[in-house]
């Protein structure tokens, strides 16, 4: 394997992470497209603050709010976020690299 090809993970994170950022408007699109997002107590809350909160942990090392770590623990990666997405975001993945995050984070 070509070492100037390999990347680690937490280099790809990033760099996925920083246009995941640029991208997202914060339109909350994903979080009303969401199935569970009643059983995860979030569908009172302003959709977008909810997907803020996920993406300011993970670009700012931001406390996660009650709303936002609901929905990232209560993900059950179906993956009907994805198409609401008015950016081409794909939610799933942002609260997968956050529950990687937090796992990592807890040890």
């Amino acid at each position: 394997m070509n070492a100037k090809h390999v990347v680690d993970f937490e280099t790809h994170m990033a760099n996925e992470l920083a246009g995941i950022d640029a991208a997202c408007t914060r339109c909350g699109e994903c979080v009303k497209a969401c199935p569970i997002a009643s059983e995860a107590g979030v569908d009172g809350v302003p959709a977008g603050d909810v997907m803020a909160g996920v993406l300011g942990m993970l670009m700012r090392g931001e406390a996660l709010d009650q709303s936002s770590r609901s929905w990232m623990d209560h993900c059950n990666g179906c993956g009907a976020c994805i198409p609401a997405c008015p950016e081409e975001v794909n939610a799933r993945r942002v609260l997968m690299f956050a529950q990687c995050h937090d796992a990592r984070d807890e040890r």
